[in-house]
């Protein structure tokens, strides 16, 4: 079924890490898709310009990248890991036990500073 997992979206209700991108998680199992999507709002507020300006560049898996967006991205991760874990693995559960042929995936999209 589908179903949003976990969702902070406001500016507001984000106090205890400003910093953090606002987001929404969802499951979407219609058809047998098996996703998780992993939603990030763009630039919206001070706190997210704020992280726009943090604009040095920082070694990040095996490249560079601009240093608010890797603070913000491990502030999300934070704030959603254990959320992720255990929706991949009822996903990947209900998979297997429906014999489904595809795998659940993980969707990542955004834009400006959800990008």
């Amino acid at each position: 079924t589908d179903a949003v997992v976990a969702s902070e979206l406001s500016d507001n209700r984000q106090v205890h890490d400003p910093l953090c991108p606002r987001y929404l998680l969802a499951r979407n199992d219609n058809a047998g898709q098996h996703e998780l999507v992993l939603t990030l709002r763009g630039t919206s507020s001070l706190s997210d310009m704020m992280s726009d300006l943090l604009g040095e560049v920082v070694p990040f898996a095996g490249g560079w990248a601009h240093r608010g967006f890797v603070e913000a991205a491990h502030r999300l991760l934070k704030q959603v890991e254990k959320a992720l874990a255990t929706e991949l693995e009822r996903m990947a559960s209900d998979a297997e036990a429906s014999q489904a042929c595809t795998q659940p995936r993980l969707v990542l999209t955004g834009h400006s500073l959800g990008a």
